[in-house]
């Protein structure tokens, strides 16, 4: 964009008011090959600019057009800065869910039995890999008396915490 001379009304003024301005300029805002607009540039004082002055409001004008880009990198910088304070939150807290899902993994298989009794005519094992960290599964072997071995499986039909605390249960 070129520096132009006002040929209609510039923005802001009547067609009275208009006549009281003798000289008028739209000055582009544009640096880093963007435009940001134009700075309108009046006077009373005088019937035109002088070269040196037009050239004085052009370099203005590419500094105003720096300093409003560097602004909108300011508040894109703010704004990435702040989504990314918010995916650290986010973060955080799902590191402590899964530290918390980790434990109570470590706490549900400590509830099922690592050995079983020893049964002369019956081998028993048992493996455990619930669908998500813990689930609603469980299992035992318990001599009833010295002739009867009572085997306990269940499986409360969810997945996750609700059905790993309603086996604790």
């Amino acid at each position: 964009g070129e520096i132009q001379t006002f040929v209609t009304v510039p923005p802001g003024l009547s067609g009275e008011d208009w006549r009281s301005i003798p000289a008028g300029l739209c000055v582009p805002l544009a640096a880093q090959g963007r435009s940001d607009g134009w700075m309108i540039i009046q006077t009373c004082h005088k019937k035109s600019f002088q070269p040196g002055e037009t050239a004085m409001l052009r370099t203005f004008a590419n500094q105003a057009a720096l300093a409003i880009q560097r602004m909108g990198l300011v508040e894109q910088l703010q704004a990435k800065i702040a989504a990314l304070e918010t995916a650290q939150a986010e973060l955080v807290v799902k590191e402590r869910l899964e530290r918390e899902l980790q434990l109570a993994h470590e706490v549900q298989q400590s509830f099922l039995p690592k050995e079983f009794p020893a049964v002369p005519w019956l081998e028993l094992a048992a493996l455990n890999f619930p669908a998500r960290q813990v689930g609603g599964d469980f299992y035992d072997a318990i001599w009833l008396d010295d002739d009867h071995i009572g085997l306990v499986m269940a499986d409360v039909s969810d997945k996750g915490m609700p059905a790993a605390l309603y086996m604790a249960l």
